[in-house]
């Protein structure tokens, strides 16, 4: 049978909302205002204004929830996009999507592809009777782990916190993660999930008798992370391993397709001599990876995904990110601000863009000395 599901909040469920919906409110949205020390350089000619007045010692979080509903149904992910995904459900015979997971240019695509039609009203037609779907049995947890660290670690990983906090026992819990790599299923193992209850339907339509939403893989976490986000360090770990030996690593970009390094060689013995490991996280799993970070100082290098490890560390004293000046971003700042250590930006020009397919950001060329120069002074301040 064809319905119309409107749009519907996760976070309103309370207001009137009972039978097929439940919401635990861990956090309201909140200001966090966190100032700490903060240093940026330009190798080029380049006025740092603009950039800098991005780096605010004050932003605001979202508020913290997990949704609990029964009798839904989720689509696979958005053609083309990395995270966005229909869910459905009905509650008091009034048929829903949850809107909190479906960008405008998600539904686009969706009705594009003819998984559903979007409605002039923003209402979505479907006939979920027509829909070939895997039921899962049970109480199930929408668990998401991303390709891209960063976004695992800030958008999916907190939900250990508050699916504890709410009690739940893993061992009686599905945990749902389409399209999940191997090492993440062996890391999150080590966070006390029986690897036989991680279930991996890929590009499937699926239904559940009933479904634990968290919050953090709506998109504010990314950008405005809550506590949640540093809190995962001191979540207890089964086989808990670190590197002693390891207090200030340089993160290398040598293996990537995009904002590398190009002449990195001319700096890897003078970061060597001021005692820096290189490390191209690529080169180990993320288990392996979390080791290494675990008890990091410093942490330097080309903004990426592998700086995203130093949320890790136990005693970070500072991040100081190479940054192209067309690929700007502060995430990394707001992990000093929650870990509570120094952050400091260089900021290159990258080369002009080439050809190749995957190269959405230049290369960059860095300047020995001027970098080194910055490095020694923001190492004198911790």
């Amino acid at each position: 049978m064809l319905k119309k599901y409107q749009p519907f909040d996760l976070r309103k469920i309370n207001e009137g909302h009972s039978s097929n919906a439940k919401l635990v409110l861990h956090s309201e949205a909140c200001n966090i205002d966190a100032k700490i020390s903060k240093f940026f350089c330009s190798q080029d000619d380049i006025n740092l204004e603009n950039f800098i007045a991005t780096f605010t010692d004050n932003y605001k979080a979202p508020e913290v929830y997990t949704a609990i509903l029964k009798n839904c149904c989720i689509t696979p992910r958005a053609p083309k996009l990395p995270r966005y995904r229909g869910i459905f459900f009905e509650e008091n015979n009034i048929p829903y999507y949850v809107f909190n997971f479906l960008s405008s240019e998600a539904k686009k695509r969706f009705n594009d592809a003819k998984y559903f039609y979007l409605e002039d009203d923003d209402r979505i037609s479907l006939d979920l009777e027509k829909v070939n779907k895997i039921h899962i049995s049970g109480l199930s947890v929408w668990f998401y782990t991303f390709r891209n660290v960063d976004h695992f670690l800030r958008e999916c990983l907190p939900s250990l916190v508050t699916l504890k906090q709410m009690g739940y026992d893993f061992s009686a819990l599905n945990f749902i993660c389409p399209e999940i790599l191997p090492d993440i299923i062996d890391f999150l193992c080590d966070f006390g999930i029986d690897r036989r209850n991680i279930i991996s339907l890929d590009y499937q339509w699926l239904s559940f008798d009933e479904l634990i939403i968290p919050c953090f893989s709506t998109f504010g976490h990314l950008h405005t992370p809550t506590k949640y986000y540093t809190e995962i360090t001191n979540y207890p770990i089964i086989n808990s391993k670190s590197r002693e030996d390891i207090k200030r690593i340089y993160v290398s970009r040598a293996n990537a397709k995009m904002r590398r390094v190009i002449n990195e060689d001319v700096i890897v013995s003078e970061l060597i001599a001021r005692g820096f490991s290189i490390i191209e996280p690529g080169n180990y799993s993320k288990l392996e990876q979390r080791e290494i970070f675990s008890n990091a100082e410093v942490v330097i290098g080309p903004h990426g995904m592998g700086i995203a490890n130093s949320v890790f560390s136990k005693n970070l004293k500072a991040i100081l990110e190479i940054m192209n000046t067309d690929y700007h971003r502060i995430s990394y700042f707001r992990t000093a601000q929650l870990k509570g250590c120094l952050y400091a930006a260089y900021y290159v020009n990258p080369l002009p863009l080439d050809a190749s397919y995957n190269n959405n950001y230049g290369d960059i060329v860095i300047h020995k000395t001027k970098f080194l120069n910055f490095l020694d002074s923001i190492l004198k301040e911790i």
